[in-house]
C-alpha cells in the first residue's frame, strides 16, 4: 500500500523544515533512509528541542521558524562537514521570533 510521505510524517509526528530521507515523486518507491540522514534527523530533533526550551516554545513551533531552518543546516554541517555557511548564533536569533 502506498502512503504519501506527508501523511507518514504526520503519523510519525515529524515536522522538520527539510526532508531527512529521499523523497519520491510517487512514481517510484523512495530509497530507505541512509545512516547519515538518520544521524541528521536525530541531531536535528535534539538541537531543536534544546533551542525550543530556551526560547519557551514547543519544538514544533521552533522548527517552523528561520531558527529551525538554521538548526537544520547546523545538523547537516555536523554530519557532512561545513557545507552551509551558518553560525550557531543564527539558530537563536532573537529578531526571528
Amino acid at each position: 500500500m502506498w502512503i504519501r510521505k506527508n501523511h507518514l510524517d504526520w503519523l510519525k509526528g515529524r515536522h522538520l523544515p527539510i526532508p531527512t530521507q529521499i523523497v519520491s515523486n510517487e512514481e517510484f518507491y523512495p530509497m530507505s533512509q541512509t545512516a547519515e540522514q538518520a544521524r541528521i534527523e536525530k541531531r536535528l530533533y535534539e538541537m531543536a528541542g534544546y533551542n525550543a526550551r530556551r526560547l519557551g516554545m514547543s519544538r514544533r513551533e521552533f522548527l517552523k521558524t528561520s531558527g529551525g531552518m538554521a538548526t537544520a543546516f547546523l545538523a547537516m554541517n555536523e554530519v557532512f562537514g561545513p557545507v552551509f555557511n551558518v553560525a550557531t548564533a543564527e539558530a537563536m536569533e532573537a529578531a526571528a521570533y
